[in-house]
């Protein structure tokens, strides 16, 4: 299990309202999309604040970003949700 919190999502967060960030080469995107895109079935879920799943998306590594961006930018209609890949 993996389990990103504080500073990444903080960074992410900065990020997407147009502040400079230094990742340290270290970019969230970049990490889930190593960790994801090999892998035939994964899932992930964001529980962005809230202790409740929303929304049910069928995606790719890449996809889940966008979702998970979408989300963090429109502060108050953040929802969580599961993303999840089967390709096998």
């Amino acid at each position: 299990m993996l389990r990103i919190e504080g500073m990444g999502l903080d960074l992410l967060v900065s990020e997407i309202f147009g502040n400079e960030v230094d990742w340290n080469d270290n970019r969230l995107d970049d990490l889930l999309e190593a960790i994801l895109t090999p892998n035939d079935k994964w899932a992930l879920i964001f529980e962005l604040g809230w202790d409740r799943i929303d929304s049910l998306y069928h995606t790719d590594a890449r996809g889940c970003m966008r979702i998970l961006t979408e989300n963090l930018r429109h502060f108050h209609r953040r929802e969580g949700f599961i993303a999840f890949a089967r390709t096998g």
